[in-house]
């Protein structure tokens, strides 16, 4: 149950933030971002929307509501903003919340088991998660050899 609910007021956070950037602050905003560094940025966001976003929502060093505010005034349309978003943050939104309950569990009865397992499970999830990466990095650069040998 915890899930849902930080999903529902994680997307509706995100989606408030993006529309607020993009029709009422964009100019306030955007005095941050100028130049070709920004001009390549945005071109490449427009080429990749929904890939970034998905990747900025996945990767923990990006902080979940500035970059909300930031995507709003980029060229990154609503539907490649918020289903990526939503997506993209049920990992993270699952594990908070069964931590959350195995903490509440451990502080009102001492039961320490539902936490270990729980953890035991996140840790778990996030070291496949690292290892996919890895292997792709992998597949990846053996294609390029390839292609570099042929």
């Amino acid at each position: 149950f915890g899930t849902i609910l930080t999903l529902t007021g994680a997307g509706l956070g995100a989606i408030v933030s993006f529309y607020l950037s993009r029709f009422f602050f964009k100019d306030q905003i955007s005095k941050f971002f100028k130049g070709k560094i920004w001009n390549y940025v945005d071109l490449s966001l427009s080429k990749k929307q929904w890939q970034v976003v998905a990747f900025t929502r996945l990767n923990p060093i990006f902080p979940f509501g500035p970059t909300s505010w930031f995507f709003g005034i980029t060229k990154v349309t609503v539907k490649n903003y918020f289903w990526p978003t939503i997506i993209c943050i049920i990992p993270a939104a699952s594990a908070f919340s069964a931590i959350g309950s195995s903490l509440e569990s451990f502080i009102l009865t001492g039961n320490e088991q539902k936490l270990y397992t729980n953890v035991l499970i996140a840790s778990g999830l996030v070291t496949v998660l690292i290892c996919i990466r890895i292997g792709f990095k992998i597949y990846n650069k053996k294609i390029e050899f390839d292609e570099n040998i042929k």
